[in-house]
């Protein structure tokens, strides 16, 4: 790169030896060059602003991001040559953005360019970098901004495009033998006797008939779900590793907002690793003297109970320890005639031990599997109220294109 003051210096130095006015003038030029293009590119680094911004940093598969870059020359100098470079993941284009532009003083240019998720995961846009110089390139300015997180969830789908019905007995339910009164669920009115507790009272009925009513209400229980999901890469094998492990995620996904839109209350447990460097609520525990990890998301309802499922469901990748087993009679506690919902890749023998010493705890289970094979029939296609149930997972869309 050329040096204008060392230039000056030199040609200052032989008009001295040499006695020579013209490189005196000659040294006050490139000195006075320098100095000015000194001044142009820290004018340029104190006055070019750049933004970078996603429109929405959380979406679906399939749907579209709005990348948005801003830059803003708040000189009265303009800017006669600047770049920017925007690294995107493969995984949702195969373009690299470049912009080469020249910026007008006191001016504002826009870029917006739009980014499809075609696949659920943690995704780093960025970093964006950039640099500007002036017409001889005598300084170049460099910069960068940040990496920008984007969580693209994994895909929410109907029940029913999983041979599932579409509504699953699960939930409040009516209970055989009362096992405590429900204040909110009002059976009818009887009346009073002298046992019941004033507080349950009927007053306007009271009121109508003019004789003391009580309010009588269902005995009813909410059972406690657990989403339990096996992401070890020994069970499930290298054949149809992803296209299985998506295609479980994607059901976690489904039945945890049809849980949402039901109003109730679940719990979300998996032996998954996570992308990205954001640590989780970890729960950690020990197993035939090996340190294993389980990623546990306490029970819960409502728009915020799914979000935080579906930012885990978008990080988590495969584990190679293999110790789902050990999760699940170590990390699954629900209440009696809670429901365990299991999501694994075969129904071997290991796993139907354990859900039998489950089932001695009073847990109902039902076990979605995305294997090919099941190895206990006698368990298929039984009402999902029973016992121990076994379901084959698959997409309807895949079995269209099977066929």
């Amino acid at each position: 790169m050329i040096n204008f003051l060392f230039f000056a210096i030199l040609s200052y130095l032989g008009g001295a030896v040499l006695s020579r006015q013209l490189l005196f003038k000659l040294a006050y030029f490139f000195f006075f060059l320098h100095i000015a293009l000194k001044y142009y590119q820290i004018n340029l680094a104190h006055n070019f602003k750049l933004q970078h911004e996603l429109l929405t940093n959380h979406l679906f598969c399939n749907e579209e991001l709005q990348v948005k870059i801003t830059a803003k020359n708040e000189s009265w100098l303009p800017i006669l040559w600047f770049k920017v470079e925007e690294l995107l993941p493969i995984k949702l284009t195969r373009l690299r953005k470049q912009y080469l532009s020249y910026f007008k003083p006191k001016s504002k240019l826009e870029w917006k360019f739009k980014l499809k998720a075609r696949q659920r995961g943690l995704y780093k846009i960025g970093p964006l970098k950039w640099e500007s110089s002036d017409l001889l390139a005598y300084n170049l300015l460099k910069g960068e901004l940040a990496e920008l997180e984007l969580y693209v969830y994994p895909e929410i789908l109907e029940l029913t495009e999983f041979g599932l019905p579409s509504r699953l007995p699960f939930g409040k339910a009516k209970w055989p033998q009362p096992i405590y009164k429900d204040p909110y669920q009002v059976k009818g009115v009887r009346d009073y006797q002298p046992s019941d507790q004033l507080n349950k009272i009927h007053w306007k009925a009271t009121a109508r008939t003019g004789q003391l009513k009580t309010r009588e209400n269902e005995s009813t229980v909410a059972p406690e779900l657990a989403l339990v999901l096996n992401f070890s890469a020994a069970d499930y094998g290298l054949k149809f590793l992803e296209k299985k492990t998506e295609l479980a995620v994607t059901a976690v996904a489904s039945l945890a907002y049809h849980f949402e839109q039901l109003g109730y209350r679940y719990k979300f447990i998996t032996n998954a690793e996570l992308a990205g460097e954001t640590e989780p609520e970890i729960g950690e525990y020990k197993s035939d003297s090996k340190n294993y990890q389980a990623l546990q998301l306490p029970a819960g309802s409502g728009n915020a109970q799914l979000q935080q499922l579906l930012e885990i469901l978008a990080r988590v990748k495969t584990t190679q320890a293999n110790n789902f087993n050990e999760l699940l009679l170590e990390k699954v506690e629900l209440s009696w005639g809670g429901t365990l919902i299991i999501f694994s890749d075969k129904d071997d023998l290991e796993l139907m031990q354990v859900c039998e010493q489950l089932k001695q705890r009073g847990y109902q289970i039902i076990i979605f599997l995305l294997g090919n094979e099941i190895k206990n029939p006698q368990y298929q296609n039984l009402p999902l109220t029973a016992p121990l149930v076994i379901q084959y997972l698959t997409r309807e869309s895949d079995l269209y294109a099977a066929r």
